[in-house]
């Protein structure tokens, strides 16, 4: 078998290569050309270098030019190719330092080895080297060593194309819908008979984030898993003795290593507050102390620095979330930090914080090594997460170990050292792949893929036991032998290459049944029964994948198709089920989580009737409402400050759907049938005008977005506050990780912790102003994605603005790969302290978000009223699409339809405009017209509720009526048939659902007539 590793290269000196293992060999080894003999050697057979040691495309750390040569050697600086080689088909390298050339037997232990042997050790490996000594590399070079590996000696003839290609690359949140030459090549690779296995990244759990290429959808896309456990270098607790011993940890990338301290110990104290994210009120009980601190809420390097301020010797920081301590980066200029510190697990934080009052102390002298059995078969926090960003479909595939892996280090002679991440996980599966392949040399390549993700262990759970979706952890974790001993295999039977069930995102208010085929293939020589089922992975009762049938029999060299079909009830869908993933971010602000569904598809039986085969499936599914404003005309009633319900009417099967209600700006269009409006709102009403008043601005954009990431598509809101048609402050969709990062555009650092950001006149960086669409998921799903409809807010101060200037002209902007045209909306005036529509004293937590079941603005009048209309922008949040309607409320008139009663009432009490005032109208059917029920105050919903006289009250000959709330009556008596009635009382207060009221003068022999009358 032939692997071929497109990387920085390969020390092909290195013992686990079969080289010999002395670090002058490999100082001595001029990487510009081949010296007689050195290459290519008996395990790295070929390969090329593309670039040379000096190429860094973007030219900041080196040329941007490449300089190609023959010589594949792996810079010392770099060293990530041959780490990967050594993973994917390192012979291994023994205790003595010598190369291990097998037998490869299960007798050999961990223990056996200084460097232990890769996948597939017996496999030649070639070094394509597309990365210099530091830097990055461009799509043009990979798609060039990827067609390198299609036809190594160049003739034309592809036949001699390698057998596995592994690519430990890529750029976060690949777009698998928009043209990308690399994806592209990966693809063509692929069909013709090479399995290409590439890193899904190392982006974190942010949804959307897979890297690029490894969104092609015939890839093996690996996550980052973790094995049987980890092992971790330990410092040492000396006392007390409840906790004495090694506890785990790992150092951070910015304190003092911990190799240039002779050792020390000290006493530990807990910084107060806990997370050193403000000024330390015990200062001076750190000093000569090692610090204890919590992760999180701010950056490591401001904490050490904290601690280090205040005398502390070293720092020991508490992981704030399950799974391994991690290495800490830092921010900006860390070169005054000179003290250690270390990460631990959140357990062995919990262990040493109880211990802080009876005597704690550590050496920060290494101790041994620590196993941490618990994180076996977890993820590794930093694997990047699916689907892919532009078809939703489902990625990764698979996942592998990839965490603190030893493998060979370049110019190490025969030394190893540890790496973590999916460039370590992927060739995992690369050279199990190789294996697959050679126990199975006529299986096509999404064959090969199909026995790697049937086989996989699905029992992948956090500490916590909830399980991963498969959005982050793929078909589950790599079973090798099974993989390699199975010869029935079953894919999705299409011609995509993806192998998993992947159904493109849904946005629905109705049940749906999304149908699909499954190939069931025998490649064996009898035949397999299996019973089907399915599962959910993610708890989604509104999701389940049916098969047609509950077995199928799969002849000897044969194949069946199954048909499934995925059923979504919108009424049973959770916006967010996934239960590994924290509320917050890194930071603590709200994560936006992702609305998926997503499960396995079982096949048990087989040739021996025990095996197990499954196949993952996965949607992307958000429940929508179908809601539409009842009347979209209306009159205001009298005052200056009239308020106006806006009924809603339509299906809602989302338990809380909003609507937003913003004065209206503007909109432009595009050529496509694109369209951009926005309009805006603020909470001057309910917080008061000044700095601290929140400016919302409302957006419908179609068509809309798979994720508010920037990197799927940059809405802006501009703020001209001096009225020169100059931008003075700009908001934009962003997030938490990229604003801590290096700003707006920087992907590598994003999160799901979605803001709005904001920079004005002058700032070098943006800032973030409040949460996206200004509600926190912990309070209510505000439909973020797939949508086309979002509210950016910040604070009026962020703003430029204040109590003495609250007037500015705004507009909005959208670019990026969903739109085909950029679209500007024309300027547009707004006053924050008049904003003549506010929805906010009505709305959640004082936004314009409302309830749809009781939407209402207030109007404030214009001074002089000298407007005769004003429009509303109504944003139905939980509807499929970017649809917006507009309310025009008429400030000359309380009746535009004139049917004799206000729109106002009309609208708060019989939830539309349509019927009331026809002839007879009377929709509660009590007898009485809906116009006389208004002129009598009484509820015309209601039948129990009119005005009528009641039998009176003896002997006191109380007069009695029904009454409606809010309202005064006056009575009259007429002391003869057709006499003239006069007062006997009037604005007698309603005490409803009955008004008394008892004529204190006498009644003559003829009696008396008495009427009511509705003041």
């Amino acid at each position: 078998m032939r692997i071929g590793i497109i990387d920085s290269g390969i020390d092909y000196n290195h013992a686990d290569f079969g080289g010999s293992g002395d670090v002058v060999d490999y100082d001595n080894n001029d990487p510009t050309f081949i010296e007689p003999g050195s290459f290519p050697t008996a395990k790295v057979v070929g390969g090329t270098d593309f670039v040379g040691d000096d190429y860094d495309s973007s030219g900041i750390v080196g040329s941007s030019i490449p300089f190609p040569d023959d010589d594949p050697l792996d810079p010392a600086v770099n060293g990530h190719g041959t780490h990967v080689a050594g993973i994917a088909a390192g012979r291994g390298v023994s205790k003595s330092g010598l190369t291990f050339n097998g037998p490869y037997t299960s007798s050999l232990a961990p223990a056996d080895f200084r460097i232990g042997p890769g996948v597939a050790p017996d496999a030649q490996l070639y070094a394509l080297k597309v990365f210099g000594a530091d830097g990055t590399v461009s799509s043009s070079i990979i798609i060039s060593a990827l067609d390198w590996a299609a036809d190594p000696n160049g003739d034309g003839d592809t036949s001699d194309h390698l057998d596995v290609v592994n690519l430990s690359l890529g750029s976060p949140f690949g777009d698998d819908v928009s043209a990308d030459l690399e994806a592209d090549a990966v693809d063509r690779l692929s069909r013709l008979g090479v399995v290409v296995a590439i890193a899904a990244g190392n982006t974190g759990n942010t949804a959307y984030s897979i890297s690029n290429p490894g969104t092609a959808a015939r890839a093996l896309t690996v996550a980052n898993s973790y094995d049987d456990g980890v092992q971790f270098e330990a410092f040492t607790v000396s006392s007390p003795a409840a906790v004495a011993g090694d506890i785990g940890m790992v150092e951070g990338a910015f304190t003092r290593a911990l190799s240039s301290v002779t050792g020390f110990a000290g006493s530990v104290v807990a910084t107060d507050p806990l997370d050193a994210c403000a000024a330390l009120r015990n200062a001076a009980k750190l000093k000569v102390k090692i610090a204890l601190i919590d992760r999180g809420t701010c950056f490591f390097s401001d904490k050490v620095r904290l601690a280090q301020n205040a005398g502390a010797i070293a720092v020991i920081m508490v992981n704030n979330v399950d799974g391994p301590p991690i290495g800490m980066s830092g921010t900006g200029d860390t070169s005054d930090i000179n003290i250690p510190g270390v990460m631990i697990t959140k357990p062995d934080g919990a262990r040493l914080r109880a211990q802080l009052g009876v005597g704690l102390s550590v050496s920060f002298k290494k101790g041994g090594l620590v196993l941490h059995p618990e994180l076996a078969n977890t993820l590794g926090d930093g694997s990047s997460r699916g689907p892919a960003l532009g078809s939703g479909s489902l990625k990764p595939d698979l996942s592998a170990p990839g965490g603190f892996i030893q493998s060979a280090e370049a110019g190490g002679g025969a030394f190893g050292v540890e790496y973590s991440g999916t460039s370590m996980a992927t060739p995992h599966v690369a050279g199990a792949a190789a294996l697959v392949r050679q126990a199975h040399p006529g299986w096509s390549v999404e064959d090969i893929k199909a026995a790697l993700m049937n086989t996989a262990t699905v029992a992948m759970r956090d500490i916590s036991g909830s399980p991963y979706p498969e959005s982050r952890a793929g078909a589950g974790e790599l079973n090798v032998a099974a993989a390699a001993r199975t010869a029935v295999i079953a894919k999705v039977a299409d011609d995509s290459g993806r192998v998993s069930l992947s159904f493109p995102p849904q946005v629905i208010s109705e049940p749906i049944s999304l149908p699909a085929k499954v190939r069931v293939v025998n490649h064996g020589a009898v035949s397999a029964t299996y019973a089907l089922t399915s599962s959910n992975t993610l708890v989604q009762a509104g999701a389940q994948l049916i098969p047609a049938v509950d077995h199928v029999v799969v002849p000897a060299g044969g194949f069946v198709v199954v048909d499934v079909r995925l059923s979504l009830d919108p009424s049973r869908l959770v916006a967010d089920a996934d239960l590994t993933s924290p509320p917050t971010v890194p930071g603590g602000s709200p994560r936006y989580g992702i609305p998926e569904a997503s499960g396995q598809l079982w096949l048990r039986g087989g040739p021996t009737g025990s095996e197990i085969l499954h196949v993952p499936w996965h949607v992307v599914v958000r429940a929508a409402s179908a809601l539409s404003l009842v009347s979209t005309a209306a009159g205001l009633p009298a005052g200056l400050n009239p308020s106006i319900a806006v009924p809603m009417r339509g299906a809602a099967v989302v338990p809380q759907p909003l609507v937003g209600l913003f004065l209206f700006g503007s909109r432009a269009d595009g050529t496509h049938g694109e369209f951009l409006a926005v309009g805006a709102a603020s909470d001057g009403a309910v917080s008061g005008v000044g700095v601290g008043t929140r400016v919302f601005f409302g957006i419908a954009w179609n068509p809309g977005w798979i994720t508010p990431q920037r990197v799927d598509q940059e809405l802006s809101i501009e703020i001209d506050s001096n009225n020169n048609g100059v931008a003075d402050t700009v908001l934009s969709n962003s997030n938490t990780g990229s604003l801590a990062g290096l700003g707006l555009d920087d992907i590598d650092s994003a999160n799901d912790g979605w803001v709005t950001a904001v920079k004005g006149a002058g700032a070098s960086t943006p800032v973030a102003g409040e949460v996206w669409n200004a509600l926190p998921p912990s309070f209510r799903d505000t439909a973020t994605q797939p949508a086309g409809r979002a509210v950016l807010a910040a604070k009026a101060g962020l703003l430029g603005l204040s109590a003495g200037q609250t007037s500015f002209r705004f507009r909005a902007t959208v670019s990026g790969s969903r739109t085909n045209d950029p679209l500007t909306t024309p300027w547009q005036t707004f006053d924050y302290a008049k904003p003549f529509v506010d929805a906010t004293p009505f709305g959640l937590r004082g936004t314009p978000w409302c309830d749809a079941s009781n939407a209402q603005v207030r109007v404030y009048r214009p001074s002089g009223n000298t407007i005769a209309s004003v429009d509303v922008m109504v944003l139905p949040q939980h509807n499929v699409g970017a649809g917006y309607e507009l309310l025009k409320l008429n400030l000359a008139t309380n009746d535009v339809n004139g049917n004799g009663l206000p729109d106002a009432w009309e609208l708060a009490n019989l939830g539309d405009m349509n019927s009331s005032g026809l002839p007879g109208a009377d929709r509660d059917g009590d007898g009485f017209a809906d116009v006389s029920e208004f002129l009598a105050g009484t509820d015309p919903r209601d039948p129990a509720s009119r005005l009528a006289l009641l039998p009176p009250v003896l002997p006191d000959l109380k007069v009695r009526w029904l009454s409606a709330p809010g309202r005064s009556y006056s009575l009259w008596r007429a002391d003869a048939v057709g006499g003239s009635f006069r007062a006997v009382a009037r604005k007698i207060a309603s005490t409803p659902p009955i008004n008394g009221f008892a004529d204190p003068e006498p009644i003559g022999k003829a009696g008396a007539f008495y009427r009511v009358q509705l003041e």
